[in-house]
């Protein structure tokens, strides 16, 4: 059939039906050739936010498909990649989402041992925290300290663990040697400085800065809105300053509870504040928001919020066939993951089976499950066999019976027993065992008596002790006792005579031949030792040094006393004393008492005093003779006597020396 492109009708259905087929192959073509023409995903690991956004604007790709997340990271800067979806070499297609989560910096709960900061430097204190990460530490100086100057003085709040994000007021001592000087210090402008430059400042000058936020429209998140002391204001140092700085544009916190990952991270993006996501298992579908922190309020742009998202179910894997410690290894990971809420428990309980021991026959409940859950799992023992006890069998035949159970041979004892016959079971193992046990057991000795000559005349009862003790620690159950003796045929320690009662043995043993000591009072040393020594016991001299009450050289005590009966070799302890003290002597001076009238009272004290002390002479009693009045001196002048005279002699310098002076009226 032709068409009839005459007709005008004809010729406009024409052309109509080319640009609707012109669109269509347009259409297709940006289909196929444009939207699908993909991009290669490169990797961002480690590389920036900015790059990754930097990437996203080359290539066109449509903002509202990148997503960002951050979560908290020890060692990675802030706003470095640390994941991304998909990852490098995925072609992607130009509607495709992109997903990065983004190192969040260090967390700020992560707690810290604080250490003692006594004696330490501010410059190191500072240094401490600035290496830990803490975000908010003050530094205050203070005069009020016994500290020296720039020492630590105080910490607030004082506790032995504190988080990272937590206030922290350091004081330090201000303390000066010019405690009287007062030092002024100018305020500068602060709006050009960031809050590290004006710490920075008040440690230098001493002052006592305190930061505060607050939200603002027009101020840049960190920038100073305002100062407590104007610019140019001059502030005696340990002086207060709070700064105000800006916490960026005011975001009324919006709860995203019960919402999805996905809703939350777009609220937070359209409102200009980092979603922190850290993940928990939960009855909640996977992906669910199940609590924020802050949950309410305004808060800055820029800021954080920590949502806790659920990781759905515990997914538990079946371990039946595999070994109890494996599972319990297994199960162990799984509470440790997205922050320990598994909180998963095994109850194990043991079940006879051919099955290896240790092995999981059966486990309750394996899938998804509800943290918290307890699982069950029977474990395979292996078959037991009952052994009874065989008292009074043979050992021979005993082990034959754990041959014909199964058993093995274990541990062997012995023991002395009053019932059962040597050789034979006294006990053993019983009850159900794996079979294949050790079974430990105890074969008698049977009773014990000690043998005659232990206890016989001249034996050793030291010997007679040891070998009773030995049998006793294998259930012989004697007992052994002595009372000594004095004995001229038997050495000290041997037995003289036993009696035996049942399982007790009483002894007499001998203490030895007895001596009577000799008295050797009044003797010296050397006679007194040697005469005891010749009677056969050893000698300690003790010298107790001078005494008045006793002569020299010559023993006053000794112990034992004399005549008292003492085994030979006995120690008896003599005493003596070097004799009375001897008498410190000393030569009077020569004093011709008329060359001392024409000097003062107080120079005839000093040179009476230099005199006598140095001829040995201490121990002056200086006497004053008043002239004035009716004493009789009138007018006298110098010593009038000294007693003892003066004269020469020798005497014991302990002597008082009385020395009369005239002492004209003052």
């Amino acid at each position: 059939m032709s068409i009839d492109y005459s007709n005008r009708k004809t010729r406009i259905l024409t052309a109509i039906a080319g640009v609707l087929l012109a669109a269509t192959i347009g259409a297709g073509f940006y289909y196929v050739y444009i939207l699908n023409s993909g991009i290669d995903m490169p990797s961002f690991i480690n590389m920036t936010r900015k790059d990754t956004e930097d990437w996203a604007s080359e290539n066109k790709i449509d903002t509202e498909l990148v997503h960002y997340t951050y979560r908290y990271d020890e060692e990675i800067e802030k706003d470095t990649v640390l994941e991304q979806t998909p990852e490098e070499g995925i072609r992607l297609g130009r509607k495709d989402e992109i997903s990065f989560v983004l190192s969040d910096g260090p967390d700020p709960d992560k707690e810290f041992d604080i250490p003692d900061f006594t004696g330490r430097r501010r410059e190191d204190i500072e240094k401490w925290f600035a290496d830990k990460g803490f975000t908010d530490v003050t530094f205050e100086f203070s005069p009020d300290t016994d500290v020296e100057e720039n020492l630590f003085a105080g910490i607030s709040p004082d506790e032995p663990v504190l988080k990272r994000s937590q206030p922290v007021v350091i004081t330090i001592s201000a303390k000066s040697n010019e405690e009287d000087k007062v030092i002024e210090v100018t305020v500068p402008d602060f709006r050009s400085y960031t809050r590290v430059n004006i710490q920075a400042w008040a440690n230098t000058n001493k002052i006592n800065v305190t930061f505060a936020e607050e939200t603002s429209d027009t101020a840049a998140r960190g920038t100073v809105i305002r100062q407590s002391a104007a610019a140019g204001t001059k502030l005696a140092q340990g002086s207060r300053l709070v700064v105000t700085l800006s916490s960026g544009k005011g975001i009324t916190v919006a709860s995203q509870t019960g919402k999805t990952r996905a809703e939350a991270s777009d609220w937070c993006r359209a409102n200009g504040v980092r979603a922190v996501f850290q993940e928990y298992y939960s009855d909640q579908p996977a992906g669910t928001v199940l609590a924020q922190n802050p949950a309410s309020g305004m808060i800055g742009e820029d800021s954080a919020i920590t949502f806790q998202i659920s990781a759905g179910l515990v997914n538990v894997d079946n371990y039946t066939g595999r070994s109890r410690d494996a599972f319990s290894s297994y199960i162990n990971a799984k509470n440790s993951e997205n922050s320990s809420s598994a909180r998963l428990s095994v109850r194990f309980t043991d079940k006879e089976s051919d099955a290896e021991a240790g092995t999981i026959l059966s486990q309750s409940v394996s899938g998804p499950v509800s943290p918290g859950t307890v699982i069950t799992a029977e474990v395979a023992v292996g078959r037991t066999v009952s052994v009874d006890v065989r008292r009074g069998m043979t050992e021979e035949d005993f082990k034959g019976y754990l041959s014909k159970t199964g058993m093995t041979p274990g541990i062997r004892s012995d023991s002395y027993n009053d019932s059962v016959s040597a050789g034979c079971i006294i006990t053993n193992d019983s009850g159900r065992f794996p079979a294949g046990s050790r079974i430990n057991y105890t074969v008698s000795r049977g009773a014990y008596a000690p043998d005659a000559s232990l206890y016989s005349a001249g034996a050793s009862y030291t010997s007679l002790q040891t070998a009773v003790s030995s049998a006793n620690s294998l259930g012989a159950g004697w007992s052994v006792s002595a009372s000594q003796a004095e004995s001229d045929a038997y050495e000290a320690g041997q037995i003289i005579s036993c009696s035996v009662s049942g399982k007790s043995i009483s002894c007499s043993v001998s203490s030895g031949k007895v001596i009577a000591v000799p008295d050797v009072s009044g003797q010296t040393p050397e006679a007194a030792k040697a005469a005891l020594e010749a009677a056969g016991f050893k000698v300690s001299v003790q010298n107790i040094g001078y005494n008045n009450s006793y002569s020299a050289n010559t023993v006053f005590a000794q112990d034992p006393a004399a005549g008292a009966r003492k085994p030979a070799g006995t120690t008896v302890t003599i005493r003596y004393s070097d004799g009375p003290e001897p008498v410190p002597m000393a030569t009077l001076p020569n004093i011709p008492l008329s060359i001392y009238s024409d000097f003062s009272y107080s120079d005839n004290v000093a040179n009476m005093t230099s005199l006598f002390n140095n001829a040995g002479f201490y121990n002056l009693d200086i006497i004053p003779v008043p002239t004035g009045g009716d004493s009789g001196y009138s007018n006298q002048n110098g010593i009038q006597k000294i007693d003892p005279a003066p004269n020469g002699a020798e005497i014991d310098s302990r002597t008082v020396i009385h020395i009369y002076i005239f002492q004209p009226d003052q």
